[in-house]
C-alpha cells in the first residue's frame, strides 16, 4: 500500500512522507522495520495518519509526556528498542541561569540537527536532554570541547515518569481561538497576538500556522518566537457568563 499526498501539503511534509512510504514498503514487502530520528507532533500526526493498519507503529520520548518522539514502523508486534539516551545537563547554578532555549540553542549551534535531539526536560531543579543514542557520545563530546556554559553527562535514572515542570494557570477565554491564547497567556493586545500570528512567528504543534482564528485543542503546543511554548492542558465547561474555563501552560 502506498501513499498518496495532499495537494495542499508543504514540501517538508512531502518529503516526510515519502520517507514514511518507504518506511511502509520495507515493512510491508521487505519484512524491515524502520527507526526514525526524533518527530515533532505534527509529523506524528503524519504518521498516524498515513501509516495506515499494515504496519505496526510505536512511539516513545524517554519521558512521560514528552513532545518530540522516535517512532518505529515494524511489519509485526515487537518489544521496542528506541535507542534514546537521557543527558543531564551539569552547570553552575550561583553563576548561570539556564533555560530550555539556551540549551537547545547551545546544541544547535555546535551543528547538531534538530531532530537527533528530542526534549529539554526540567525535573525538580534539573534539566534532562533526550537524544539519539548513537549520537550521545558525540554530543557529549562536543559540548565539552565548545565554550557552551554547561556540560552533559548520561544518566540511569528511569526518567519515564517525569514530565516537564510547565506554569499551569486556570484561564477564563471567550474562545479558543490561538489569538486568544497567545494574547492571555502573555498579556498581549489581540492586534499584537494576531500579528505575531500573521508574521510567521507562530507554530501549533510544530508546524507555522498565519491563521488567527484557529481553534486550539488539548494538548496543542504553541510555539511563539521569542515568547516561549505553551499548552492546551484542558478544556473545560463554560461559565454562565459563556466564557470557557482552560487550563494552560506555559514554559
Amino acid at each position: 500500500m502506498f501513499l498518496c499526498y495532499n495537494g495542499d501539503m508543504s514540501k517538508e511534509d512531502e518529503i516526510f512522507l515519502a520517507k514514511l512510504n518507504d518506511a511502509k514498503v520495507k515493512a510491508e514487502f521487505n519484512n524491515r522495520m524502520t527507526l526514525f530520528k526524533f518527530l515533532n507532533l505534527h509529523e506524528q500526526q503524519l504518521v498516524e495518519y498515513y501509516a495506515g493498519k499494515d504496519v505496526f507503529v510505536y512511539f516513545s520520548s524517554g519521558f512521560a509526556d514528552g513532545e518530540y518522539k522516535r517512532c518505529i514502523i515494524s511489519p509485526f508486534e515487537i518489544e521496542p528498542d528506541f535507542k534514546i539516551a537521557i543527558l543531564e545537563v551539569f552547570y553552575d547554578q550561583r553563576y548561570i541561569t539556564l533555560g530550555h532555549r539556551n540549551i537547545l540553542g547551545a546544541l544547535m549551534s555546535l551543528g547538531i540537527e534538530r531532530n537527533v535531539i528530542g526534549d529539554i526536560v526540567l525535573n525538580d531543579g534539573r534539566y534532562y536532554v533526550a537524544c539519539m543514542d548513537e549520537m550521545k557520545k558525540y554530543i557529549i563530546n562536543e559540548v565539552r570541547n565548545a565554550n557552551v556554559r554547561f556540560s552533559l553527562e548520561e544518566t540511569k535514572i528511569n526518567l519515564e515518569g517525569v514530565c516537564d515542570e510547565y506554569q499551569i494557570k486556570l484561564y477564563f477565554l471567550a474562545s479558543m481561538r490561538l489569538d486568544v491564547c497567545i494574547a492571555q497567556v502573555y498579556n498581549l493586545s489581540r492586534n499584537d497576538a494576531y500579528e505575531f500570528i500573521t508574521k510567521g512567528l507562530v507554530k501549533v504543534n510544530h508546524k507555522e500556522c498565519l491563521n488567527p482564528s484557529k481553534l486550539v485543542d488539548v494538548n496543542d503546543i504553541i510555539s511563539v518566537r521569542t515568547k516561549g511554548r505553551i499548552k492546551v492542558f484542558s478544556i473545560n465547561e463554560n461559565t454562565r457568563s459563556g466564557r470557557i474555563k482552560v487550563e494552560l501552560g506555559r514554559l
